[in-house]
């Protein structure tokens, strides 16, 4: 059933306010970003989106060079190719990063490092998150390329990509960060993964020109951008469907372990009492076998005891064999 407002507003308060709007993103980006120009049908989600970007992205206090640098790297593993382009012009001084005025402008050469840079391998993220666990205490921002810096870019990078499995990746950075700072993080790509799947459900989304100009006058970085093999790892239809891949897999193995110790421990079980019955069988045995000697010696004459004790004697040891065999064969 479509919205409809109590207070229709007219065409003219339409434009007036979608005039309005583009302003204040100008303001802040140097530009508008076509981003802010998708959903025509809905314009009051995209105002809403806005205000999403302003807290978890522009305004909160995270350094602008950290979050634009981790904005491109984590727009990599998107399939489609706005996000990742359009901050990569940011970086590049076309429009502002992070809508800082002040944001210092990175070189063609830092930009296109950026984009080479390895996705961490689990030997490599395992070595940069043991790195942060052993920090006594939480440090700043660091600058880009300086110590720490790419330890918390794998870190960050581990928690987007595999959130439902990066436990480790989590307890690292809140050592590394403290408390408050972890939790930005966290709404920062919140909304980088949210800007993400805005584009994959908007594909016409165009570049603007600025952006269009530059990736013909740099046929590496065009190159890089379009051709990125990375691109996709991160569809959220895909993500979400191996992570309860993953999940079930890992509570399959957790209960096939369960059953193989239960299986283990009534197998232990079923041992000590076999022992135990064949103990009390032959001990039981023992003391028959004994009483029949003396009786036997008892009786007089020799002949006439070994005569009629001495059938009843000697069948006890085949018995007790016969009792061993049984014990071991029940299941």
């Amino acid at each position: 059933m479509p919205i409809v407002s109590l207070f229709p507003p007219t065409s003219k308060s339409q434009g007036t306010g979608r005039e309005e709007f583009e302003r204040e993103v100008a303001a802040r980006f140097g530009l508008v970003p076509n981003f802010f120009r998708s959903a025509p049908d809905a314009p009051f989600i995209v105002r809403e989106l806005w205000l999403f970007a302003k807290s978890a992205y522009l305004d909160t206090p995270i350094p602008t060079l950290f979050k634009e640098r981790l904005f491109v790297y984590l727009s990599r593993f998107c399939e489609m190719r706005y996000c990742i382009t359009r901050h990569c012009g940011f970086l590049l001084g076309l429009g502002r990063s992070a809508g800082d005025p002040d944001a210092p402008v990175m070189t063609i050469a830092q930009v296109i490092r950026l984009l080479q840079r390895p996705v961490p391998t689990e030997e490599y993220a395992r070595a940069a998150l043991a790195r942060l666990e052993a920090l006594a205490e939480p440090i700043d921002w660091p600058a880009p390329e300086a110590p720490h810096d790419d330890d918390l870019l794998t870190s960050a990078t581990v928690l987007f990509l595999q959130p439902a499995r990066a436990g480790r990746a989590k307890r690292a950075l809140r050592i590394a960060l403290g408390g408050e700072k972890f939790e930005l993080l966290i709404g920062f790509l919140t909304f980088v993964r949210s800007a993400h799947y805005w584009t994959l459900m908007h594909p016409e989304l165009e570049f603007e020109d600025d952006v269009k100009a530059l990736l013909r006058e740099h046929e590496e970085l065009a190159r890089l951008l379009s051709e990125d093999s990375e691109a996709g790892r991160c569809e959220m239809g895909t993500r979400l469907f191996e992570e309860l891949e993953s999940l079930r897999d890992l509570n399959e193995r957790q209960e096939l372990e369960t059953a193989k110790r239960a299986l283990e421990e009534s197998g232990r079980q079923k041992d000590l009492l076999m022992k135990e019955v064949e103990h009390r069988t032959k001990n039981s045995l023992q003391i028959v076998s004994g009483l029949c000697i003396c009786k036997r010696k008892q009786r007089a004459p020799q002949q006439a005891s070994s005569t009629t004790l001495l059938p009843v004697s000697r069948p006890l040891p085949p018995f007790t064999n016969s009792c061993t065999n049984m014990t071991m064969s029940i299941p």
